[in-house]
């Protein structure tokens, strides 16, 4: 437990805030907005400046424990004060900003064992700010990644299997941007269709997207794969099947100068299950590519 604020040090604060403005109701407006402690102001005996700052210290500092740091803080917000705007235009002002210095002075004696402990209760306020703050992050993206999955899950159950092939390409492309990777939408460019890309690092991947009844075959491959040798040298595709690929689809396109990833539904569940995270796995199929030849990494070798 801290030490208790010292009764000198409690004194120099309230002889200090009876300085510091020359009006009642400026020192009143002082100690509500430096405190937060409106209530406590208002019932303090406001017959005298004096007498309003000194019930008003003794009763903060009577229960120390609830109110150290609204202490601590208006200790070191006063003795940090140089200027006295309040104080200006007043009668015998110069005398009276003597005292008020003298007054701040006095107080400034006693704040050094305390800064030290402000400075780390203000440091593991940040902290505890933080990690709420990050918790919040994380049940949005936990949230976010829920609702994905449950548009995928009404996709599954879907009877018109057109609607349910041209709904996949929304839904891949919100949450690779959940996964901050830059996800861009289909786009049409002079006799070929993309149905997006994305950013992983520094390689630039195109997209294409099926929901067939079916696993799909080579030949539903090598167009895709035709697109993305055109592009420029750092570019690779990404190939989803829900349903999966005919191993000989998979045989085919492995190998040297691989260049289509491939990917398939139940990847694409792990990833919104939330067991696995989208970049991780990318970047395992793309690590396990360049090592084996295989384009085919399942999210399975990573549970």
């Amino acid at each position: 437990m801290s030490q208790r604020i010292s009764p000198n040090a409690l004194q120099a604060l309230t002889d200090a805030l009876a300085t510091i403005v020359w009006y009642k109701s400026d020192l009143r407006a002082y100690l509500t907005t430096a405190s937060g402690e409106a209530s406590l102001v208002a019932s303090l005996d406001w017959t005298y400046k004096r007498r309003a700052a000194d019930e008003f210290v003794q009763r903060l500092a009577a229960a120390q424990d609830s109110h150290r740091d609204v202490l601590l803080s208006l200790m070191l917000d006063v003795a940090a004060l140089d200027d006295f705007p309040k104080l200006r235009n007043v009668d015998d002002e110069a005398d009276k900003v003597a005292e008020a210095r003298a007054a701040v002075a006095e107080l400034r004696k006693y704040i050094k064992p305390y800064e030290r402990e402000m400075l780390d209760r203000e440091k593991a306020r940040e902290r505890i700010a933080e990690a709420k703050s990050e918790a919040a992050q994380s049940q949005n993206f936990a949230n976010r990644l829920a609702a994905l999955k449950g548009r995928y899950e009404e996709l599954a159950i879907m009877d018109d299997a057109q609607a349910r092939g041209r709904s996949l390409e929304p839904l891949l492309r919100d949450l690779f941007a959940l996964f901050d990777l830059d996800p861009k939408a289909a786009f049409t460019l002079t006799g070929e269709q993309i149905d997006g890309s994305f950013t992983l690092g520094e390689t630039h991947f195109l997209l294409e997207a099926k929901w067939t009844a079916h696993q799909t075959e080579r030949k539903e491959i090598d167009p895709f794969k035709i697109k993305v040798t055109s592009r420029i040298e750092n570019t690779l595709g990404l190939f989803v099947s829900i349903n999966g690929f005919q191993p000989t689809a998979v045989e085919f396109h492995s190998g040297a100068g691989a260049q289509v990833l491939l990917m398939n539904g139940n990847d694409l569940y792990v990833v919104l299950d939330g067991r696995i995270d989208l970049v991780d796995l990318l970047k395992r199929k793309y690590r396990h590519a360049s090592q084996t030849g295989k384009v085919l990494f399942e999210a399975t070798q990573m549970l």
